[in-house]
């Protein structure tokens, strides 16, 4: 390991001494000329001829420029256009699939220090890989939604000298396990060009992972009932510490098999930490929070009146409205408004029928008709208003 290192610093020291001026304008053409080089620091004595080297500006409008390594690893771009002290300068490249870089000012492009960029043989032995430590904290407690916000961190380790990069499988990607259910991920990392893919037990980085430690940030929300979680979880990898810190003055970490759970005092706070260690990958974390707070029925009930609620009750309550229209219509229809035509008709009998005795009596008083005919005709009508 020693003499790894050593021909590393050698390295190092004879592209100083053979580049003394790393970056320099060329008399011919005007021209800025920028040399830098590639070291594989798994096997130094690695052809790196051939490679393409991309140099680039951030958010600018043209595409990048590309070099191609000579027998050293050396590579030498030149720029027509003037190297500016603000802006940034990217360099990267593609080595056995995995992604290496490094980026300058343009400041830092003329204070003659080497652009190297550093760079690995390749494995997809998950082996390689395990985690330092593992803390979970509790940071918020929405005890009206029933929810809370957990931060997690874990040191990634990579204790290799080959950058691990994932496989045609799935599970070749780099995998953190969380409890299900969980809500609203958010991630932070130093591993490069991750891309994020959330599965029901976790999510995972389509990444690799150089030799080293690397630390992995991310928040989720968790939803709770009973006043109780299921904080359990699967292990991807080997952890060598795991850690949980919850507030000492809410709930009840309960946990099953080996581990220590103590009371500990942070900045005059006083929380609760349950502690495992040298966990397999084929192991499992079973913790159960307890006693977590309950809204009241008031709180329930001004939580389901809120703006929030209101607006994601919307649908509901526009689909229930045409509900009760259509059946408002269909019954004002079958019973109202035949209720009402049936009326009608049967006041425009009634007037058929005093129309009727009206010309009844007429003819009575004129003599057409006798006194036994003319009641004879009056008591049939009045039998007709009557029904």
């Amino acid at each position: 390991m020693k003499k790894i290192k050593a021909f590393f610093l050698l390295t190092i020291i004879l592209l100083v001494y053979e580049y003394e001026f790393i970056t320099y304008a060329d008399e011919n053409t005007g021209s800025i000329v920028i040399l830098g080089a590639l070291i594989n620091n798994t096997n130094p004595e690695t052809d790196l001829s051939s490679i393409e080297v991309f140099m680039s500006v951030p958010d600018a409008t043209k595409p990048p420029s590309v070099a191609v390594t000579g027998t050293d690893g050396g590579f030498r771009f030149v720029s027509e256009e003037p190297v500016l002290n603000e802006n940034l300068y990217v360099f990267t490249v593609v080595y056995e699939n995995a992604v290496y870089g490094t980026s300058v000012t343009g400041e830092q492009i003329f204070s003659n220090k080497p652009i190297l960029i550093e760079v690995y043989n390749s494995t997809s032995d998950q082996n390689v890989l395990r985690v330092l430590n593992h803390s979970v904290f509790i940071g918020a407690i929405d005890k009206i939604n029933m929810r809370i916000r957990v931060l997690e961190m874990q040191t990634l380790y990579n204790d290799s000298f080959s950058t691990y990069i994932p496989g045609d499988s799935p599970m070749s990607l780099v995998r953190f396990g969380l409890p299900s259910g969980f809500e609203k991920l958010s991630l932070d990392t130093v591993l490069k060009f991750s891309e994020v893919f959330e599965v029901n037990n976790g999510f995972a980085l389509n990444t690799s992972v150089p030799p080293g430690e690397h630390e992995v940030l991310y928040s989720y929300d968790l939803n709770y009932k009973n006043k109780e979680l299921f904080m359990g979880r699967s292990l991807p990898y080997p952890i060598e510490i795991f850690r949980m810190m919850v507030p000492a003055n809410i709930g009840e970490l309960d946990f099953k098999g080996d581990g220590s759970k103590t009371i500990v005092d942070v900045q005059g706070e006083t929380y609760q930490l349950l502690e495992k260690k040298e966990l397999l990958s084929t192991d499992e974390i079973n913790i159960v929070y307890r006693g977590l707070p309950e809204p009241s029925i008031y709180q329930r009930f001004t939580n389901l009146l809120s703006y929030k609620n209101l607006i994601k009750m919307a649908p509901l309550f526009l689909a229930v409205s045409l509900f009760l229209i259509v059946v408002f219509s269909v019954w004002y229809y079958k019973y109202v408004h035949i209720s009402k035509r049936q009326r009608l008709e049967g006041l425009s009998d009634k007037i058929e029928i005093l129309k009727a005795i009206r010309i009844n009596r007429e003819k009575l008083k004129t003599g057409e008709l006798d006194k036994v005919e003319f009641e004879k005709i009056e008591n049939e009508l009045t039998d007709k208003w009557i029904t």
